[in-house]
């Protein structure tokens, strides 16, 4: 298939809102660029509404993007390769062991615990599982080996644990970002489609039409 010129993309409106936690850094936060809609609206690239919101603080966390409709009923934790290691891996800062403030690994557990409890939550992360626990570095005393093996038992702990949260691994951060979206689309049919979109303030909607990469249709 000839690809679009970027003059000939159609765009349509998301018909519902993202919320985006604070503490997500600017630079970094998921902004849903490039995804697409089905044939029924001629594959047009989704504008995506975003609000940045707090999501909660710990010991009340409660993930890092969910619906305008749906705050407490659905929410997606993420999680890049290097903080998927740091956190489940209980990489503690200087700084957090001199105020002897909880870890991550503490922190992330009482937020799975927070999302063991609502209706719908997932935790996605930016990399595979196999690349995670093959690529684990080394960290004080303790070989990358045995770091992998310690991720992979964590992570097959905290499934037991909190059946309750979904787990996705992916190839990219693109992939990552994509399945976000998707996700959330499905929650929003199935839950929030009928009951509007007027919990949150309209006026602090941002909407991002700038052209993506092709490809990203799934």
């Amino acid at each position: 298939m000839t690809p679009r010129k970027p003059s000939q993309e159609r765009f349509v409106r998301c018909p519902f809102t993202i919320l985006i936690d604070t503490a997500e850094p600017d630079h970094y936060y998921w902004r849903f660029r490039g995804i697409r809609a089905d044939a029924d609206r001629s594959d047009a690239i989704f504008m995506v509404p975003i609000q940045r919101a707090s999501l909660g603080r710990h010991p009340n966390s409660l993930g890092d993007y969910s619906l305008a409709g749906g705050f407490g009923s659905c929410a997606i934790e993420r999680k890049s390769k290097q903080d998927a290691w740091g956190t489940i891996l209980g990489w503690q800062s200087g700084w957090e062991a001199d105020r002897d403030l909880p870890g991550r690994r503490d922190r992330f557990e009482a937020e799975l615990a927070n999302l063991n409890e609502i209706d719908c939550s997932v935790v996605i992360v930016e990399a595979t599982l196999g690349t995670l626990v093959v690529d684990a570095p080394q960290w004080g005393v303790k070989p990358g080996w045995l770091n992998g093996k310690i991720f992979v038992r964590s992570v097959l702990s905290y499934q037991q644990r909190f059946p309750r949260v979904q787990w996705l691994f992916c190839d990219t951060p693109e992939m990552a970002e994509t399945l976000a979206f998707r996700w959330l689309y499905r929650y929003w049919e199935k839950n929030l489609k009928d009951k509007g979109d007027t919990e949150w303030d309209t006026t602090r909607k941002t909407l991002d039409s700038r052209r993506p990469a092709d490809g990203r249709r799934f």
